[in-house]
């Protein structure tokens, strides 16, 4: 049976020019899948927690401490590995919030544009198709300080100019989306998800054989 493809938009929101990713992935995949599919393709390095809001309820992974923490009403902890993203049973124009660093606070918007995309070629399952400009550099102080920085960058004369442009990543240009490289990290990742979809199958079919002895 084939799984249709969900084709998304994403954005980061208050910045402007908008920072935006066009995509696809399966509707089966689970949120933390899907939180692995926008790391790469809005150009994060994945050192931060991360949640999704979906229909007014928030989703985050448990303290990976253990700790136990009363949560507000909107907010459920729970392993999002576990969790499927046709779950939901989004239809097209549905939006899903996801906070990438709960410190710098990045607010992103996934809007659904088509639940049963085709791409060109029908073997890719997942892929980014276009977007634009470069999302902030990792720690950068949420988008006032990411603002701020990119001011200092812009003025070789600031006090700070030296010290940011050392801090920065080499090359750094704010404006520029590199599809290229979005491509090749998602070639990468396709590989790396079917291979854990056949251990995956192969567990199962030990574990009948096992049962069945």
């Amino acid at each position: 049976m084939t799984v249709p493809l969900y084709l998304f938009r994403i954005e980061l929101k208050e910045i402007k020019p908008k920072i935006w990713r066009r995509f696809f992935v399966p509707c089966s995949i689970s949120l933390a899948t899907l939180h692995e599919v926008i790391q790469l393709v809005m150009g994060w390095l994945n050192y931060h927690l991360y949640s999704f809001t979906i229909f007014g309820v928030e989703y985050v992974e448990p303290d990976p401490e253990g700790f136990k923490i009363r949560m507000p009403k909107h907010v459920e902890e729970v392993n999002l590995s576990k969790v499927n993203l046709n779950y939901f049973q989004l239809k097209k124009g549905s939006t899903i919030d996801y906070r990438y660093d709960f410190g710098d606070d990045w607010m992103h918007q996934l809007k659904l544009l088509d639940t049963d995309y085709k791409p060109t070629n029908p073997a890719l399952k997942f892929d980014c198709l276009d977007g634009a400009r470069r999302c902030p550099i990792e720690d950068s102080g949420g988008v006032y300080g990411y603002y701020r920085k990119l001011k200092i960058l812009a003025d070789e004369t600031h006090e700070e100019y030296e010290e940011i442009l050392a801090w920065a990543p080499k090359g750094y240009d704010p404006e520029k989306f590199n599809i290229k490289k979005a491509k090749k990290l998602m070639a990468v990742f396709r590989i790396k998800y079917t291979l854990l979809q056949l251990q995956k199958q192969s567990v199962k079919v030990l574990v009948s054989q096992m049962v069945r002895e």
